[in-house]
Formats: C-alpha cells, structure tokens, sequence
C-alpha cells in the first residue's frame, strides 16, 4: 500500500499563491525569515535580503527583552542562515519557552515564533 501524507502549513504565511499554491517558496524579491524546527532545542533560522541593507535579527523572550543577537549591520541582498543554540548575549542557556525572533531590514520587519525546549 502507499503511504499518505498531508502538508500543514503552520500559518497563512506559508502558502504563496502564483497562478498555484505552494508551501515554503520564498519570493527572492521580498524580505522573508523562516525559522524552524518548532518546538526545537536549537533553531534554524533563514532569511532572504532582495537588496542591501541594515540588518538587526535578534531573538526576543515573551517580556520583550533581547536575548540574543543573531545579525547586525549592512548585508548585501541574498539568502542567510543563522542557528540559534538557547544562549542568550552573556553565554548563559536561557529557559524554555516561546521566543520571538524579529528580522529588522531597513524599514521592513518581520517576525516568527518558537517553543524552545530544554533538557
């Protein structure tokens, strides 16, 4: 027998329409973060730059105080990975919880939502 499978889309932001749907393509002339897996013990984080600009990507927790600071300064456009291990600015494995990752390119955001787990 064949296995099935369904694709769920964690949100409306993961569909793009273009005459199709599809999930996850990321249109190279538009700012764009994903961040993944979620929940995750350490975090993948991807952003898409579609010109040059001044970039701050931190990691926030539900308080709204910066935890860590994974991009900062001018990038030239392109596609960029960052990994997010659960320490914050100081070294120290921050708690488990929902963090908030917010991309800051120029005049545009963007933001995202993890459940981190620790051991």
């Amino acid at each position: 027998s064949t296995p099935s499978f369904r694709v769920c889309p964690r949100d409306a932001g993961d569909i793009t329409i273009k005459g199709s749907a599809g999930v996850g393509t990321p249109d190279p002339a538009a700012l764009s973060l994903s961040v993944f897996p979620n929940p995750a013990r350490r975090v993948n984080v991807n952003f898409t730059l579609p010109h040059a600009a001044n970039v701050q990507l931190g990691v926030f927790d539900i308080s709204g105080r910066r935890v860590a600071l994974l991009a900062s300064g001018n990038l030239p456009g392109g596609s960029y990975q960052r990994v997010w291990n659960g320490l914050d600015e100081n070294g120290s494995r921050v708690r488990s919880g929902v963090y908030f990752y917010r991309l800051r390119a120029g005049a545009e955001v963007r933001t995202a939502t993890v459940v981190l787990l620790n051991d």
